[in-house]
């Protein structure tokens, strides 16, 4: 009995054993499931979390692409040809109406992607590319008749609060044209639209630009009484609101200053101003430097960096353009009144003697009004509205924010010449043929026309380009007197560029970018037919000038004392081909002894001895913009790169 029980027991020990090794083997295999489930489930939700920061991003791309091209589709410069000075539309080849507007780029230091800028007008009523024909709309508010305290937009339906066709106050403005601004700070993409007032008619009466009260009296006028100046305080009345110098705190509007006897007002800029029609021009044209948002109205230069180099304040921040962290501060004012400092806790290093205004008070004046630029937030300093403990700006900040996490906005013309993507102002030549870009630093016109003028360092000169208005007139040396070549946009491509020599006068090509076949009218000499837009060996040539005296220093300088009846003042804007010839005594096809009275409009003939003689327009316009961007998605842990190839030339009417 003792040995059964023996063997019994050590059965049931041994079973006992083994079933503990069935559990540990089984409790090890759901252990290792449930690891292996989870880890897979863990790859599967770091796959789909990437996956959807991808989707993320590519919708974020999305976003930018459709908002960029769609504003591109609506450019109010269809045929993006640089006005040359004092250009007359009676006489263009290209219809003004084509040429609205204008189209600014700034690409500042010409390797970095950083520190770029793009600037032009819209309009949703151009249909072109882009059939929507959707206003654009922006801050309003309604305002009060100081001069006698009255309100009501059935009142005074003349102001901005009505412009989007409601009598009912809804804070909102609209227009059909704009100025739009894209910029890249602090890592942040940028899109400022500043409208351009088209106020809808009432009773069949249009309405002017400049809101006005049933009484006449300008809103913006900053005084209580018209007829007395000394009630002015540079301040307008919103309703239910104290009177305020505010203005981009409640106006999303393109204006600008008018100061009179020291009093300063907003003036508001109309639709017309987009027209650059040289008869009964409207004063105050956009496509003028002086009257576009984010330049100064003084100088005419894009104020896009926080202080001048040459002002030895430290680093040349770039700012691009103010934005709406900064102009909705109780501080900035402008175009209103003058910008002041915020008083309390300000350390911008601009301030001097505790003075409450900042320099000049112009805002986009970056010599007598340098800034600081705070890197923790990337506001300016003196409008981050320090005073208040955030310190993140105005009421109104992030609302021009388009895209966050940029490492690069990086913006390149079509150089017809190079056949490739550039940065005007490049020293490149084409490999294959030996000439020179069309936005060659040598071949830029107006050296002094870039955001930091004349005083600017020369590596940040000649990397803009603008399509300008034949009536510009600015002292961009500072030199007191304004020269021809001031006159001149940066860049005018040509078709064919005029040689240099040193007993005619100099175009835009120095010497070492001659082109043989190109010349100037020479008497007695011999000429082939061609067509206008074949080169062929002396087939064309372009119209000689006469001095009075001296040939002028300046490469591209205008000469002086021209004999007027014999060239233009666009010289080389207009080229000559001959058409045909008559060898009537056998010895080749001649010119004659003196030169003919050379048209000075595209498309007339002249006879020259036995020479015909075909104008043209010698320009050529930008044909297209590359925008790239690379943007980071934390999600995903992964950098986008984003291309955008824009054409900008529609057929000239």
């Amino acid at each position: 009995m003792k040995t059964k029980h023996r063997k019994l027991k050590k059965q049931l020990k041994n079973r006992s054993a083994f079933t503990l090794i069935e559990m540990l083997v089984s409790v090890s295999l759901v252990l290792l499931m449930m690891t292996m489930f989870a880890t897979i489930f863990q790859i599967t939700t770091r796959s789909m979390s990437k996956q959807r920061g991808i989707s993320l991003n590519d919708q974020r791309a999305r976003s930018v692409f459709t908002v960029m091209n769609k504003d591109f589709q609506h450019r109010t410069m269809r045929y993006s040809l640089p006005y040359f000075p004092t250009e007359d539309s009676a006489k263009s080849v290209t219809s003004f109406s084509n040429r609205a507007g204008y189209l600014y780029f700034s690409m500042n230091e010409p390797d970095s992607g950083l520190d770029d800028k793009i600037q032009f007008t819209v309009s949703s009523n151009i249909l072109f590319d882009d059939t929507d024909a959707s206003p654009y709309f922006g801050r309003a508010t309604e305002l009060v008749d100081r001069s006698n305290g009255t309100s009501g937009l059935a009142i005074s339906p003349n102001q901005p609060e009505t412009d989007d066709g409601s009598i009912a106050a809804n804070s909102i403005g609209s227009s059909p044209a704009a100025e739009v601004c894209y910029f890249l700070r602090n890592g942040n993409l940028y899109r400022r639209v500043m409208l351009v007032r088209e106020p809808i008619s009432y009773a069949g009466k249009n309405l002017a630009p400049q809101p006005t009260a049933q009484s006449g009296f300008d809103f913006f006028l900053g005084q209580t009484n018209p007829s007395n100046n000394a009630t002015y305080d540079g301040l307008f009345q919103p309703l239910g609101a104290a009177a305020t110098d505010d203005f981009y705190r409640l106006f999303d509007y393109s204006a600008f200053a008018t100061n009179i006897g020291g009093r300063q007002k907003a003036t508001f800029v109309g639709s017309a101003s987009l027209s650059n029609e040289t008869a009964g021009a409207a004063q105050d044209i956009l496509a003028v430097p002086t009257n576009r948002f984010g330049f100064n109205p003084v100088t005419g230069l894009s104020r896009e960096h926080a202080v001048h180099p040459a002002a030895n304040l430290g680093p040349s921040k770039f700012l691009g353009a103010f934005l709406q962290a900064e102009t909705s501060t109780g501080n900035f004012n402008w175009p209103q009144g003058p910008s002041t400092v915020e008083l309390a806790g300000n350390t911008d290093s601009s301030v001097a003697n505790g003075n409450a205004v900042l320099g000049s008070g112009n805002p986009f004046d970056i010599v007598g009004m340098p800034m600081t630029l705070n890197q923790g937030n990337g506001i300016v300093s003196a409008f981050d509205a320090s005073t208040n403990p955030e310190g993140r700006g105005g009421v109104r900040r992030v609302e021009d924010l388009l895209l966050t996490n940029v490492h690069e906005m990086k913006v390149e013309i079509w150089d017809h010449r190079l056949q490739r993507f550039v940065t005007p102002g490049h020293f490149w030549t084409n490999p294959a043929t030996g000439q020179t870009g069309d936005f060659h630093v040598s071949r830029c016109l107006n050296i002094n026309s870039g955001p930091l003028g004349s005083a600017g360092p020369v590596a940040m000169k000649g990397h803009t380009f603008d399509t300008w208005h034949p009536g510009v007139s600015l002292d961009f040396d500072g030199v007191g007197t304004v020269s021809d070549a001031e006159r001149s946009p940066p860049y005018i491509p040509y078709a064919y560029y005029p040689p240099r020599q040193t007993d005619i006068p100099p175009g835009p090509s120095p010497s070492s970018m001659t082109d043989s076949v190109r010349t100037y009218w020479q008497p007695n000499s011999t000429s082939i037919a061609g067509n206008p837009r074949v080169l062929m060996d002396g087939s064309i040539v372009f119209a000689p000038v006469t001095f009075d005296g001296d040939m002028p220093n300046e490469i591209f300088e205008w000469p002086t004392g021209l004999n007027t009846d014999q060239i233009p003042l666009q010289a080389f804007h207009i080229a000559y081909v001959c058409v045909s010839g008559d060898d009537m005594n056998g010895d080749g096809v001649r010119t004659g002894m003196s030169p003919p009275n050379f048209p000075t409009a595209p498309g007339r003939r002249v006879t020259d001895g036995e020479v015909i003689w075909e104008s043209f327009d010698n320009r050529r316009p930008l044909e297209s913009v590359r925008v790239q961007f690379r943007f980071y998605d934390k999600t995903s842990d992964t950098l986008k790169q984003l291309s955008l190839v824009i054409p900008l030339t529609d057929p000239p009417k």
